[in-house]
């Protein structure tokens, strides 16, 4: 492999010149260069992949993310401190840590699913409210009908008691 002089690397990828042109990886991802890219400057906490193109592989890492990783480093470095090592051997250190985040693990499992039975029973009776509300529905529209039908049968009834009474009534004797 012989050496790429530094003018003649592509300044966007920092890439050496290939001979696969534009197929090639390094000229469609732009490698991760904070002098030439504001974006790359941004970035709080940037590890930059050593394969190439360069990328950083903690892209989304952001100031919350940044400040829990530094105060996890800084209580790891504060155990490591506390500890004699004439008294405690380094396996108690991570004893003790393994305990806490056992005893983390199990109270985020139960809060999890404290919160899916909670979710579970509030489907539940949406559903029952749901189907509550349906039979409601069924039950009115169904009195509705019946409403509807003994009125239609009272005026067939009528008109029907009208027609019989008309047909019995005595013809008026023509005038003379």
């Amino acid at each position: 492999m012989s050496a790429v002089s530094h003018s003649r690397m592509n300044l966007v990828t920092g890439a050496p010149p290939s001979s696969a042109g534009d197929e090639s990886v390094a000229s469609r991802y732009a490698a991760w260069n904070p002098r030439l890219n504001p974006r790359d400057r941004a970035h709080l906490a940037p590890i930059v992949t050593p394969a190439h193109p360069t990328m950083n592989s903690s892209y989304n890492v952001g100031a919350p993310q940044l400040r829990a990783i530094q105060d996890e480093l800084k209580r790891g470095v504060e155990a490591t401190r506390r500890r004699n090592p004439d008294t405690a051997p380094l396996v108690e250190l991570w004893r003790g840590a393994e305990e806490e985040l056992a005893t983390q693990h199990e109270e985020q499992a139960a809060q999890r699913v404290a919160e899916e039975q909670a979710a579970a029973e509030e489907r539940r009776a949406a559903k029952e409210a749901k189907r509550g509300e349906a039979k409601e529905q069924r039950e009115a529209s169904t009195a509705d009908m019946q409403k509807a039908g003994q009125q239609a049968r009272a005026q067939a009834h009528q008109e029907r008691d009208e027609a019989q009474h008309a047909a019995n009534a005595p013809m008026p004797s023509p005038a003379a």
